[in-house]
């Protein structure tokens, strides 16, 4: 691949040594940008930890997600808890060994870092180092689109799912700022300029006519995947054809503990031979959160399932229930627990699973779209347009985003760059030795429609096993069971009694 000149002068900045801001949109190359400056990094004996805010985009790049490489997890912990911790706690070495060991951190997907998380990172970093500069002196190089989907608002944790640029330790750190504006994947000028368009809330004449045109069927070939902006136009579609398929369901019931309202997994879970599914839990290097796959075998504890890797690989994997928990930053403890098995059905998945993805044939339903973003990312996801089919549009759903975005895209870049072994442009100090990240946030709070959408990963052991693991709020009697799904597919098939369930 012939490096555009803007990717050569990134990649010679990285190689100085500065730390740095990479924007771009889907398909402007920036997952190749990240493996050419590790690969580069690398050969001047510097150690590079690659990650990203979510497990299928780690994938992406070979790298792990910015949540296990720190230690933060879900977020739960205050900074001096997490600090304590990679201290004092065993089962955090590693975690403060990736710090001690990196040179250059680079973190891929930075739009979906909420700021608390970003702040919570630095000050880890800074802390475990003992040195006062922004991340212990760590070059750090985020690569990203702020015009996607915006940070989810978690209540329990005090995150207000703010952006990551609007904190200050953000724009002392990053006074380099490229962006990457020629697409690669796409290949055709319309369709890269209605993805644009989309993207930044815009809509020209010449984009609403292409997306018009893309109402028509797609052309034979393997089934689509469907994206949706709600859960429930999920749900309706995935129960659908299941039930279109031929076969017995298997039911998944979950066993859950305390405020079960709280949870946001699904209690039950119908399954057939032959369904796609989507995994929803990080279970290792190359099973993550996002990556999809076929049922090939049921039984009353497992589920066999043909995941393909992002290189096209079989990946066979056979799952059992897992535990998810929630944790209260203000009640400092777990709240409710849901055991299940760790998967949902993907003939049809939302826009916020979807972000990061990269699919051949997709089918977007736009009828509801009710988030900036969501639309710019749905379409975005197709590598062609002959691969995408658009329903719903109209006018109304090209949303724009907050002011904030589109100045911090439009402020010019600091490209005095200071190449001498100090490199004063980017060992920034910190003034801000908190970050300012643990206020509470009682006013936000999680949209029905997101909840679904969680990637920080949680260490069950610290609470199942541990006196802290707390659980006494409301336990869920037998008889109050959610079996929201199954009451529905009973309504909608009578003769699911004929079916085999598992309890």
């Amino acid at each position: 691949m012939v490096l555009t000149q803007t990717q050569k002068e990134v990649l010679d900045k990285a190689n100085e040594g500065h730390s740095m801001v990479l924007l771009g949109q889907s398909g402007t190359g920036k997952s190749f940008l990240i493996k050419e400056i590790s690969k580069q990094l690398k050969k001047e004996g510097k150690n590079v930890s690659v990650t990203a805010s979510t497990g299928i985009a780690s994938l992406n790049v070979n790298g792990q997600t910015i949540h296990s490489w720190s230690g933060i997890k879900d977020g739960r912990f205050s900074n001096q808890e997490l600090e304590d911790k990679l201290n004092k706690n065993e089962r955090y070495i590693q975690y403060k060994q990736n710090i001690l060991s990196t040179d250059c951190l680079i973190i891929d997907e930075i739009s979906m870092i909420s700021k608390k998380i970003f702040e919570q990172i630095e000050s880890i970093c800074r802390k475990i180092l003992k040195n006062d500069k922004l991340f212990g002196g760590i070059q750090v190089i985020v690569v990203g689109d702020f015009f996607q989907l915006p940070p989810v608002p978690d209540h329990l944790k005090n995150d207000a799912g703010e952006y990551c640029f609007k904190s200050s330790i953000f724009q002392q750190l990053f006074q380099h700022k490229f962006i990457l504006t020629e697409v690669i994947r796409q290949t055709q000028p319309d369709f890269i300029q209605a993805i644009n368009d989309i993207a930044r809330g815009e809509l020209q004449t010449e984009t609403e006519q292409l997306l018009n045109r893309l109402r028509r069927p797609l052309p034979p070939g393997p089934e689509p995947i469907r994206l949706c902006a709600r859960n429930f136009d999920c749900y309706i579609f995935n129960t659908t054809k299941l039930m279109d398929l031929p076969g017995d369901y298997t039911v998944y019931n979950s066993i859950d503990e305390g405020q079960i309202s709280k949870l946001d997994k699904s209690p039950v879970t119908n399954l057939k031979i032959g369904c796609p599914v989507m995994l929803l839990k990080n279970l290792n290097e190359k099973l993550v959160n996002g990556l999809r796959g076929i049922v090939s075998s049921l039984s009353s504890k497992c589920v066999t399932i043909n995941f393909t890797g992002l290189n096209g690989e079989i990946l066979t994997a056979n799952l059992k229930a897992e535990t998810f928990l929630v944790f209260s930053y203000n009640e400092n403890k777990v709240i409710a627990s849901r055991q299940q098995i760790p998967i949902c059905l993907a003939y049809s998945i939302t826009i916020h699973k979807a972000q990061g993805l990269t699919l051949q044939r997709v089918d977007v339903d736009a009828s509801n779209i009710f988030a900036t973003g969501q639309l710019g990312v749905a379409i975005g996801r197709a590598t062609e347009k002959k691969g995408l089919r658009v329903i719903g549009f109209k006018r109304s759903l090209v949303l724009k985003h907050e002011d904030s975005l589109y100045k911090f895209y439009d402020t010019s870049n600091n490209n005095e760059f200071d190449n001498s072994v100090n490199l004063t442009c980017c060992n920034i100090k910190s003034n801000n030795t908190e970050g300012n990240s643990e206020d509470p946030n009682e006013n936000s709070d999680v949209d029905d429609e997101l909840s679904d959408f969680s990637d920080g990963e949680i260490e069950e052991i610290d609470f199942l096993l541990s006196k802290d693991h707390d659980i006494t709020d409301e336990p869920c009697e037998p008889d109050q069971e959610l079996f929201v799904d199954l009451k529905e597919i009973e309504a909608l098939c009578p003769d699911l009694n004929a079916h085999q369930q598992i309890r």
